[in-house]
C-alpha cells in the first residue's frame, strides 16, 4: 500500500484550538477511511498539545520558525515536501480546513488513475458554537459550508459582491451555486524531486505538474474542504457606490495575480450546491480572460509568484490562509 505524508502547519492559540475542534475530527475520520500507511507532520508552537490529541497515530511535530505568517506557512509546507519520499502521496492543509469524510480516498482513486496533484476550493465559513461536521459527504459538507458562509465570501458573489480581492467568485442560479476560482488549494500531490516552489502552495506549486495530471475537483459529490474563520476578518471592500462587479473590474484585480495556472484553474466550473450548471459564469469569465489577454499583450516577464504574491492574493494570516 502507499504510504501518505500529511502536512498541517498549526500555530497562534486561536488556530490550535480550531484545528483541534474542528478540523483535526475530519481530518482522522478520512484517514480512518482511507484504511492505508499515514504519517502526520505539524509544524507548531504547540507539540504537546497536538501529540495528545494524535494519540498513538504516526505523528513529527516540527518548529514552525520565527517568521512572518505567510512565510512560516510557505516554508512549513516546503519542508514537508521536501522530507517526502519520492513517489509518496503528500497532503497539504492548513489548521482551519475541514475536510469531507472521503477527502483521501478520493485523492486515492485520482492518483490511482494517473493525476499527481488535487485542488479544491475551500468555502470560509464563520467560526462559531456550530462546528462543521466530521466525516461528512462532501455535498452535506459543502451545503454546510454555504449556509454559514463567512462574509468575504458573500463579498465576492457575482454582481453584487464589494470585494476588492476578486480571486474566487461564487454564482447563483435557482438552487444552483457554482463557482470560479483563480486561487485554488492544492491539497495532495505526489512528490517528484523537482519540486521547489517559492510561493505559498495556491501560488506556483501547480507549476510543477503538466496540466493533464492535475484534477480540479469540480463536481460536488467527489470530495470538498472548507475554511473556518472568526466572523470579524474582514478582507479590503468597494464603496457601495461603486455598483456591480463587472468583468473589467475583475480583470484588472487578478491580471498581476493570476499566472497562467491560475488563469487555467478559473476555466473551471466548481459545484457548490445544486447543479452545476452554467449559472451566467461562462459568458463572465470568458470575459475576464479576455480583457487579461488583450492587457497581456505588453511586453511582460512572469515566470515565478514571489512569496509577497501568495499573500496579498489569498490573505493569508497566521496558520490559516485565506482560501475564498
Amino acid at each position: 500500500m502507499s504510504e501518505w505524508l500529511i502536512s498541517v502547519p498549526v500555530w497562534d492559540p486561536r488556530y490550535v484550538r480550531v484545528f483541534l475542534d474542528s478540523a483535526l475530527p475530519a481530518l482522522l475520520a478520512a484517514a480512518d477511511r482511507l484504511r492505508e500507511p499515514v504519517r502526520f507532520v505539524v509544524h507548531t508552537d504547540a507539540p504537546e498539545q497536538i501529540r495528545g490529541a494524535f494519540g498513538s497515530r504516526q505523528l513529527e511535530t516540527r518548529e514552525i520558525g520565527p517568521h512572518p505568517t505567510y512565510v512560516a506557512l510557505q516554508r512549513a509546507h516546503a519542508d514537508a515536501v521536501r522530507s517526502a519520499l519520492a513517489g509518496e502521496r503528500v497532503v497539504l492543509l492548513n489548521a482551519d480546513l475541514v475536510v469531507s469524510g472521503n477527502f483521501l480516498t478520493r485523492c486515492a482513486e485520482h492518483f490511482d488513475r494517473g493525476k499527481r496533484a488535487v485542488v479544491l476550493l475551500g468555502i470560509r465559513t464563520v467560526m462559531g458554537p456550530e462546528r462543521p461536521p466530521a466525516g461528512a459527504d462532501p455535498r452535506e459538507l459543502l451545503s454546510w459550508a454555504w449556509t454559514h458562509r463567512h462574509q468575504i465570501i458573500r463579498d465576492l458573489e457575482w454582481p453584487g459582491g464589494k470585494s476588492l480581492l476578486l480571486t474566487n467568485l461564487f454564482f447563483t442560479d435557482g438552487q444552483s451555486v457554482v463557482a470560479r476560482g483563480f486561487h485554488l488549494h492544492p491539497a495532495a500531490i505526489i512528490k517528484h524531486d523537482e519540486i521547489k516552489f517559492q510561493s505559498t502552495i495556491d501560488g506556483d506549486l501547480l507549476d510543477y505538474f503538466p496540466r493533464e495530471s492535475v484534477h480540479v475537483v469540480t463536481d460536488p459529490d467527489d470530495c470538498s474542504m472548507l475554511e473556518v474563520s472568526p466572523a470579524g476578518r474582514r478582507f479590503p471592500v468597494r464603496a457601495s457606490a461603486d455598483g456591480p462587479l463587472v468583468p473589467s473590474r475583475v480583470a484588472v484585480c487578478m491580471r498581476t495575480r493570476a499566472s497562467p495556472a491560475h488563469r487555467w484553474l478559473v476555466t473551471h466550473r466548481i459545484g457548490v450546491v445544486g447543479e452545476a450548471r452554467d449559472c451566467g459564469d461562462e459568458a463572465v469569465v470568458g470575459s475576464v480572460l479576455d480583457i487579461m489577454a488583450q492587457v497581456s499583450q505588453t511586453p511582460r516577464q512572469r515566470t515565478r509568484v514571489p512569496a509577497h504574491r501568495g499573500r496579498l492574493a489569498t490573505g493569508r494570516r497566521g496558520a490559516v490562509p485565506a482560501k475564498s
